[in-house]
């Protein structure tokens, strides 16, 4: 129905475009430019921030309907494709590191397909709300230094093990979701116990629930 409305539309206009040119040409070239004037006025003047983007909202169409049309059923083998969903952590001031990680998503992507790049800090959404911005941000940036072409985010969780968890179980929409999870390993993991090992191993079970 849509398609029919579109080209019903786009019929409406050549034939108009038409009879105005037959009519007067120099009228019609008039009036053309008076409309392309207005046009760029009103977007120089920034109206789309009061009456919206119809660019953008026809983007969000576009992507709406592209998600629902790959459904809910699984994925067939021979469209299989790397969706990775990769863990970057944040250091205690708040600076995000692991560029070399990024950089091998780039190199394994080539800049085609889901990547969906997050983190997770320890505490209370509400106290951490500022923090999320500034890692959100960094994360951002992080993304176009290495030339990847993803999605960042930050979750809030009282403990890594729970946002593990969560990001593992809510990233994504249907059919389009992570089937690959990237992180760093931890140095010397077979003589020291620390946190990073336990997060490690914590992630593992995440990622089989």
């Amino acid at each position: 129905m849509h398609e029919i409305g579109r080209f019903l539309s786009s019929v409406g206009v050549c034939i108009c475009l038409t009879l105005m040119f037959i009519s007067s040409w120099y009228y019609a070239l008039a009036a053309l430019a008076i409309a392309g004037g207005i046009y760029k006025y009103i977007e120089y003047m920034g109206a789309s921030k009061e009456w919206g983007d119809a660019t953008r909202g026809l983007q969000f169409t576009t992507a709406t309907r592209a998600i629902l049309a790959l459904g809910t059923k699984p994925i067939h083998t021979k469209n299989w494709r790397p969706q990775l969903l990769v863990y970057v952590p944040v250091r205690n001031d708040l600076s995000v590191g692991e560029s070399n990680l990024l950089h091998l998503v780039r190199q394994l992507k080539a800049g085609k397909g889901l990547t969906l790049v997050t983190t997770i800090l320890e505490g209370d959404i509400c106290a951490r709300k500022d923090d999320v911005e500034v890692v959100k941000t960094q994360l951002d940036e992080q993304l176009v230094k290495c030339r990847v072409k993803g999605l960042a985010s930050v979750i809030v969780a009282q403990s890594v093990a729970e946002g593990m968890k969560n990001m593992v179980q809510s990233a994504g929409l249907g059919n389009l979701r992570h089937n690959t999870i990237l992180l760093t390993y931890p140095e010397d993991w077979r003589q020291s116990e620390d946190k990073e090992n336990a997060r490690l191993l914590q992630f593992t079970c995440a990622s089989l629930v």
